[in-house]
C-alpha cells in the first residue's frame, strides 16, 4: 500500500495533464490517431518508469544514476505540461470563447512550457557541473595574528553515487581546491547517498586533495544509510563501518563529536566536527558539548556541521564559536537571483550569515541528490581566507 498509493497519484497527475493538453494541442493543430498514440504513450512509459523507481528502491536493484535518470525522464516530460496549463487554462474557460484570447493563452502557454523544458535540460547538461568558485575575507580580532592568511577550502554534499559518469567533473573539483593552495579542507557531509560502496570508483581522485594541515570531514545525514532498505541492521552497521573506515583510506580526518587543534608557534585555533544535528525527520546524532570538552575555548574555533539549522538552534546562544560551515541545502538545486525555495525552509540557506561575533558559510553542495538538475543554485566550493582585524 505504502508503494502503491504515491504509485496512483502520481500516474493519475500525468494522466490528467496528458488528457487537457492534448485537448488543447487537438483544438490548434490537426492531429490523428499516430499523434494520440504517441501521445499517451510517453504517459504510459512514465508509468513503467515509476514502477521501476518505487519498486527498485525497495528490493535495492537500481543503480542510483539510473534512478536520477528515469526521474529527469519523468520531470522532462510533466513538469513543462503542467506549467503550460497553469497558462493555458483560459483557453478552455467559458469567459474566454473569443479566439484571441484563446489563442493568446494558448502561445502565453507555448512559451512558458518551453522556457521549463530547455531549463531542465540546461540544468541537466550544464547545471550540475557549471562549478562556482567563492572567494571571500573573514576578519576577527579573536584570531591570533599568527593565523592571518589562514585559508580554508570547503566542499560538501557530494552524493558521489550520482556522479559515476561525471568523473572528469570531479577531478577538476580536486585540481581546483589544490589549485587554491589551502591550509585545510573541510567536507561537511553527504559523500554518499547511501552506500559506502559508492566512493568505490573514485577513492584515486579523492585521495588527491592536498592541504597544509588536513582534510577535516563530519557526518552528513544520507551518510548513515537512513534511506537504504537494509535486509538487517547489521548489515547497515556493516556499512556504516565501512564508510568510516573508507574516510581513513582517502586519509580525511573525521571528527564524529570530535575536536582538533592547529598549532603555529604558541598559537593554538581548534576544529571542532559534529555528527549529523539536523530538524526532523533528520536525525540528530550531533554533540556539540562532547565535540568540545576538550578545547579551550578562549581560542578562535571553527565548526564543521552538516545541517545550517544547528547554528541558529545550538550554536549561537550557546557557544562563541566564531565559524560554523554547513552544507545540506543545495539551495534546493534552484535559484533565481536571490530567490529559493531553500528560503521558505531554512532562515539561512545558502551564502555567508553574520550574528554578533558568529559567522555561517552555507555551501550549495558539488552533487546533487534526487532530482538530477541544478538551475541558478550552482555547485560551490568556498575558499575562506581568515584575517585578523
Amino acid at each position: 500500500l505504502i508503494m502503491f498509493t504515491p504509485l496512483v497519484i502520481i500516474f493519475f497527475i500525468i494522466l490528467l495533464s496528458d488528457s487537457i493538453f492534448f485537448k488543447l494541442l487537438r483544438k490548434h493543430f490537426k492531429t490523428g490517431t499516430i499523434t494520440k498514440y504517441l501521445w499517451f504513450g510517453q504517459s504510459a512509459m512514465s508509468l513503467l518508469f515509476i514502477i521501476i523507481i518505487l519498486s527498485g528502491i525497495t528490493l535495492n536493484f537500481i543503480s542510483y544514476e539510473t534512478l536520477f535518470s528515469l526521474i529527469f525522464y519523468i520531470l522532462l516530460t510533466t513538469i513543462p505540461k503542467l506549467a503550460f496549463l497553469v497558462y493555458a487554462v483560459f483557453a478552455i474557460l467559458p469567459l474566454t470563447k473569443l479566439k484571441k484570447a484563446g489563442r493568446i493563452s494558448f502561445l502565453v502557454g507555448v512559451v512558458i512550457a518551453l522556457t521549463n523544458f530547455l531549463g531542465l535540460i540546461y540544468g541537466r547538461i550544464k547545471g550540475v557541473t557549471d562549478l562556482e568558485i567563492i572567494k571571500e575575507d573573514i576578519y576577527s580580532p579573536k584570531l591570533p595574528h599568527s593565523f592571518d592568511g589562514f585559508k580554508i577550502v570547503q566542499i560538501t554534499d557530494m552524493h558521489i553515487g550520482g556522479l559515476i559518469n561525471y568523473r572528469s567533473y570531479l577531478e577538476d573539483v580536486i585540481s581546483k581546491i589544490n589549485e587554491q593552495n589551502p591550509d585545510i579542507v573541510l567536507f561537511t557531509g553527504d559523500l554518499v547517498n547511501s552506500l559506502n560502496s559508492e566512493i568505490t570508483p573514485f577513492i584515486d581522485i579523492l585521495s588527491k586533495i592536498e592541504s597544509k594541515y588536513g582534510v577535516f570531514t563530519v557526518m552528513g545525514n544520507h551518510d548513515y544509510g537512513d534511506y537504504f532498505q537494509w535486509e538487517t541492521e547489521d548489515d547497515k552497521n556493516d556499512n556504516l563501518a565501512a564508510f568510516k573506515n573508507t574516510q581513513k583510506l582517502i586519509k580525511w580526518d573525521m571528527l564524529d563529536n570530535e575536536s582538533r587543534f592547529i598549532t603555529k608557534g604558541n598559537d593554538t585555533i581548534n576544529i571542532i566536527g559534529v555528527e549529523n544535528w539536523g530538524e526532523p525527520p533528520f536525525g540528530q546524532h550531533g554533540d556539540l558539548k562532547e565535540a568540545m570538552k576538550d578545547i579551550n575555548q578562549k581560542n578562535y574555533s571553527i565548526l564543521l556541521s552538516h545541517n545550517p539549522v544547528h547554528w541558529r538552534e545550538e550554536v549561537i546562544p550557546g557557544t562563541e564559536i566564531d565559524i560554523t560551515f554547513s552544507g545540506h541545502t543545495h539551495a534546493m538545486q534552484f535559484q533565481i537571483g536571490s530567490y529559493s525555495p531553500s528560503s521558505h525552509r531554512y532562515n539561512e540557506w545558502a551564502g555567508i550569515y553574520t550574528e554578533g561575533n558568529q559567522t555561517l558559510v552555507v555551501n550549495n553542495g558539488i552533487g546533487y541528490t534526487l532530482i538530477p538538475v541544478r538551475i541558478g543554485a550552482s555547485p560551490q566550493i568556498y575558499v575562506i581566507t581568515l584575517r585578523t582585524e
